[in-house]
């Protein structure tokens, strides 16, 4: 904004654009290779360079931008605007649109890994209607299937069908994850794998063999979803689940895609170039740290040059599948790994966020950021993910992420339940009046996203977009607003002496 304030702040500083699954701190999940830069005079400007390679992005103190990239074309977009909304709005017509989400999906979200049956689902939805908690939707983490292989149901959910349709009876709806890795066994009868192979849909290692990575079930390959036989293939598997569990979206995690190897089982062929390029703008000196081989084939390329389109390509591929599945019907996707485009067909949460107060402030830069980027259906996991969350925690996350515009509490395996009713009558309370006023306010986000559907402009606004004629706004990451809301600043009260928190008034 002014070269002297920048100068001041800016030592040096460098994005690494590669789509990693578990390295906090560094880029994780998602690829954006767009800034957006406010003029002093409150005009503003953006440039997006349409890259799917890994890349570094670097602010200098000049002030000046430099981009490093392994390869690719050099495709830039310059957007010039007379305020920082109308960039966005430039921006999402030359990406896409964001989708339109269904109703539905602005309401409430229940989720954890770790419902081990169908019984421990029941009680939990029993005790929010008990307890008059609104809530519109609940999920299955990995734990609803046989052995962590895609496309089965585990025996301890024999009756997850009936607890779905039951769900369905009561107006609510039910979202279950998949994961793109498919479990790998030569000699099984595991169809989904035996399908594929005879379709050709997995990607393959430079000596044409499949690549065989590691995730949740075991040794498995990874479908090309740039291959539209590949498409086919997951629409068809997809509807064999929907007639067992009649789903009304689909999640989609561990993208990247992620691996619980380095390259693949047998490693990679470590001579050749495109696995140690000259250049790493990839985390820990190692372009393939938990994820595949660059030199493995995606039958039209080379995943050297699509590893960050993995995500992107998954949800479009499911986008496409469902609108065959359920016709008629908005579709409604999450998804971990995004690139540019990705807020057309899908949308995102910000993934492992730990149970403490610095990951709850992370949250709001986070929310404008993927507004900016298109994608305005975006929420963190409410109380966080990863560690026990504790009580007063929960309670100011549940005040803020009422207003997430994804609004979703979710957490991790063998971590304390936290769902809004597992903390004792009072914090139940104070949750329920919280969402109440999400509830109330639910049909005017509806309107903010038709709006966004439309014309692009952001759902979720930092105080800059509204304000950019003042200076002291361009800086604060600990405030947003709804577009056009006629409140605009989320208010945070100090918790009593929690570790590294600071009041924000």
């Amino acid at each position: 904004r002014d070269k002297q304030w920048y100068q001041r702040r800016v030592r040096g500083c460098t994005s690494k654009l590669l789509n990693v699954g578990s390295i906090p701190g560094l880029n994780l999940y998602g690829s954006h290779p767009f800034y957006l830069n406010l003029e002093k005079s409150g005009r503003a400007n953006g440039v997006l360079l349409l890259n799917s390679n890994a890349m570094d992005i670097t602010l200098t103190k000049d002030p000046a931008v430099t981009w490093t990239t392994i390869g690719g074309i050099l495709d830039f977009s310059v957007f010039v605007g007379e305020s920082p909304l109308e960039v966005a709005q430039l921006y999402t017509a030359r990406i896409g649109r964001p989708f339109l989400p269904p109703v539905w999906s602005l309401g409430y979200h229940l989720c954890r890994w770790g419902y081990n049956n169908t019984a421990y689902m029941r009680s939990v939805l029993d005790d929010m209607v008990d307890k008059a908690v609104p809530f519109d939707v609940q999920w299955n983490d990995i734990d609803y299937m046989s052995a962590e292989q895609d496309f089965t149901v585990s025996s301890r959910f024999s009756d997850l069908p009936d607890h779905v349709a039951h769900l369905h009876e009561l107006g609510k709806r039910y979202v279950m994850i998949l994961d793109p890795a498919i479990f790998f066994n030569s000699s099984s009868d595991y169809l989904p794998f035996q399908s594929g192979l005879a379709d050709d849909v997995f990607i393959r290692n430079i000596s044409n063999d499949l690549l065989i990575g590691k995730v949740w079930p075991g040794n498995t390959v990874f479908p090309d979803f740039l291959f539209d036989k590949t498409v086919d293939w997951w629409t068809h598997w997809l509807t064999y689940l929907h007639k067992t569990l009649d789903f009304d979206g689909v999640w989609i995690d561990m993208n990247e895609p992620e691996s619980f190897y380095d390259g693949s089982v047998s490693g990679c062929p470590w001579e050749d170039a495109l696995e140690q390029p000259p250049y790493y703008p990839g985390v820990r000196n190692r372009l393939q740290w938990h994820t595949l081989c660059m030199t493995a084939k995606q039958h039209q390329y080379l995943h050297y040059n699509t590893h960050n389109l993995y995500g992107w390509s998954e949800a479009h591929a499911t986008h496409s599948a469902l609108k065959t599945l359920r016709p008629g019907n908005r579709t409604f996707i999450l998804a971990r790994s995004t690139f540019v485009g990705s807020g057309r067909w899908t949308a995102h949460w910000t993934g492992d966020v730990h149970s403490t107060w610095s990951d709850l402030a992370a949250s709001i830069p986070a929310l404008i950021n993927m507004n900016l980027f298109g994608m305005p259906m975006v929420g963190a996991d409410i109380c966080g993910f990863d560690g026990d969350s504790n009580q007063e925690l929960c309670i100011r996350w549940s005040q803020l992420g009422a207003f997430y515009p994804f609004s979703r509490n979710h957490n991790t395996l063998f971590a304390r339940p936290q769902e809004p009713t597992a903390w004792g009558t009072d914090v139940t309370s104070i949750i329920r009046d919280v969402l109440l006023k999400r509830y109330r306010l639910v049909l005017y986000l509806y309107e903010l996203f038709v709006k966004c559907h439309g014309s692009g402009d952001p759902v979720v606004q930092g105080l800059f977009m509204q304000f950019p004629w003042i200076p002291s706004l361009t800086t604060r990451t600990d405030s947003s607003c709804w577009e056009g809301g006629s409140w605009s600043v989320l208010l945070l009260r100090r918790a009593p002496q929690p570790p590294g928190f600071t009041s924000l008034m």
